[in-house]
């Protein structure tokens, strides 16, 4: 005879099994489904509400706590690379029906030329940052020679006086 315990452990266990999550709009849903959790929380039976941690929250939407970050991070990968307009932007539409894999590899490709593109933008600003303290030496020296050029006249007027 199965004790209402064991059964209770065995469904809790079925339920919170691991899923594999392999194509991207179950990922999306997983992410959206955690995130909300994790935000909003939920109403238990009795009608209380509950906030979850973030581990709590991945148990019941039933994949592992890594994996939902992982999945986050792509997913904010994709939305600063589709802002800046890499390539052709990476629309998470385009990629709904096909598996992770295909998406992670896209990033990577992307995630080089954004690594590129962010290191020629600090190269051109610390270019920008070097021209203004140039600009601003070059002023200040002809300030100064101003200043001596009109001292010395002063001196020269107040001679011959």
């Amino acid at each position: 005879m199965i004790s209402n315990n064991n059964r209770m452990n065995d469904e809790t266990y079925h339920q919170i099994r691991q899923r594999k999550v392999r194509y991207v709009k179950d990922a999306w849903h997983a992410v959206q489904q955690w995130r909300d959790l994790f935000e909003n929380g939920y109403y238990e039976i009795n009608g209380n509400i509950v906030y979850p941690n973030c581990n709590q929250a991945a148990l019941k939407v039933g994949i592992p706590l890594r994996t939902l970050q992982m999945y986050h991070k792509t997913f904010k990968y994709c939305f600063i690379f589709s802002n800046r307009n890499i390539s052709k932007s990476i629309q998470i539409d385009r990629f709904l029906n096909q598996k992770m894999g295909r998406l992670y590899k896209f990033i990577q490709q992307h995630k080089k030329q954004f690594a590129k593109e962010q290191k020629q933008e600090k190269e051109v600003e610390q270019e920008q940052e070097q021209v203004a303290w140039d600009n601003m030496i070059i002023e200040a020296d002809d300030q100064f020679s101003v200043k001596i050029e009109q001292d010395d006249q002063h001196k020269h007027q107040q001679n011959y006086k």
